[in-house]
């Protein structure tokens, strides 16, 4: 029997997804509304908006003000959770704005300083930037008579499975509530990030923190933080090569089989349970390293996309022989390689093996070269921050 694959989520806000990342608030813990209508206008950017004035900008009316949004990075998915669970994970994406009002009804951005991953590839010009281009869309023709100012830090690599562009969206739609004073809940900032970026399981964790699980209907999006092993210890393996999300998407197939489906709801119901139980990692009866692997095992995405991701079976394989290694699944759509490990693990001997795998392969991007590979030690996280500051961009 075959299922086919349902997209409940809301109809997705066209913004463009240029990935430009930034951090995020504690005032995202604010009451926002659901879905708010706005009026469909080219790239999502409101006919109010102004870009980078080319004549001097209107005089400012009042003192100015200055926040840090700081956004973790997500990994996705967990394995047999496609779609559902994730985990915000210690690199921050961090939005320094500065605000001041002017004398007209409009919202002024100045083009958007970044600094990061791949400086070359994102937009300065704040229609096209996507924290910026979200902030504009979220506002929309609302009279803000505001003069904003938008300085980008991002370590998060992109197009690589942490979640950057779902990042840059979070941090997107918390600038819009506090340029605009809009006093969003967290539930409503949920409900319209996810109206950008389409599914939750990447955003919900960046804006809530810790692991999430998450659903959608054709109204709303619901989330839910679960408790986390204290012991767990978790790795990112990030080749450096990239893994389009729409090619990602388009591997996976139509419909799924009854026993597919199956295979994922017995992993997922188990696996949630033991990684919030503190002793589930001490392999209580039955529950092995060989085990707790297949748990990790999925049947939904990861095999379909398996020639998007060159290293990722032969890494986890590898993985098996390092102590303490309980087991490693795709990150997002790849093609970072989640590994989980617990207390006593090795990180030099988790490198060891992943960079012997990588380095062997040809690089997909590049003829005649290598993959690369980083491997990061990451902390599972709290979510989006707003830290007021005292220095203002001008």
């Amino acid at each position: 029997m075959a299922k086919k694959r349902a997209n409940a989520s809301p109809a997705k806000k066209n913004v463009p997804k240029a990935a430009a990342n930034g951090s995020a608030p504690k005032s995202a813990a604010a009451p926002v509304a659901n879905g708010t209508a706005r009026a469909s206008v080219p790239n999502g950017v409101p006919k109010t908006a102004a870009a980078a004035p080319t004549a001097a900008p209107p005089a400012a009316t009042g003192p100015a003000q200055s926040v840090t949004i700081r956004v973790p990075a997500s990994t996705a998915n967990l394995g047999a959770g496609f779609d559902t669970l994730g985990m915000a994970l210690g690199l921050y994406l961090e939005v320094h704005a500065t605000c001041v009002p002017i004398s007209t009804p409009s919202l002024i951005v100045d083009n958007v300083e970044y600094a990061g991953n791949d400086p070359g590839t994102i937009p300065a010009d704040p229609r096209a930037n996507l924290i910026t281009a979200t902030m504009l869309d979220m506002l929309g023709s609302q009279k803000v008579g505001k003069r904003v100012k938008v300085r980008v830090s991002n370590p998060i690599p992109l197009g690589r499975g942490l979640g950057s562009s779902g990042s840059a969206v979070v941090a997107g739609v918390v600038l819009a509530n506090w340029v605009g004073e809009c006093g969003w809940s967290v539930q409503e900032i949920l409900e319209k990030v996810v109206a950008v970026e389409g599914h939750p399981d990447n955003v919900a964790p960046s804006l809530l923190g810790g692991m999430v699980a998450a659903y959608l209907t054709p109204k709303s999006v619901y989330a839910v933080n679960l408790p986390l092993d204290p012991s767990l210890r978790i790795f990112a393996a990030v080749p450096d090569y990239h893994v389009p999300t729409a090619a990602a998407r388009a591997a996976l197939p139509a419909t799924y089989t009854m026993p597919d489906i199956v295979h994922s709801l017995q992993r997922v119901a188990v696996l949630t349970a033991v990684l919030a139980n503190p002793t589930a990692t001490q392999y209580r009866p039955g529950m092995t390293q060989e085990v707790f692997a297949d748990l990790l095992d999925d049947v939904l995405h990861q095999p379909h996309r398996a020639h998007l991701l060159p290293g990722f079976e032969s890494v986890r394989t590898a993985l098996r022989a390092v102590p303490h290694v309980l087991g490693a699944c795709v990150s997002g759509a790849g093609p970072t390689v989640l590994i989980l490990a617990v207390d006593g693990v090795d990180p030099k001997a988790v490198e060891k093996v992943v960079r012997g795998v990588y380095e062997a392969l040809p690089h997909p991007e590049r003829p005649g070269k290598k993959v690369g590979v980083d491997v990061l030690p990451l902390d599972v996280v709290t979510g989006t921050e707003v830290v007021p500051l005292r220095e203002h961009l001008f």
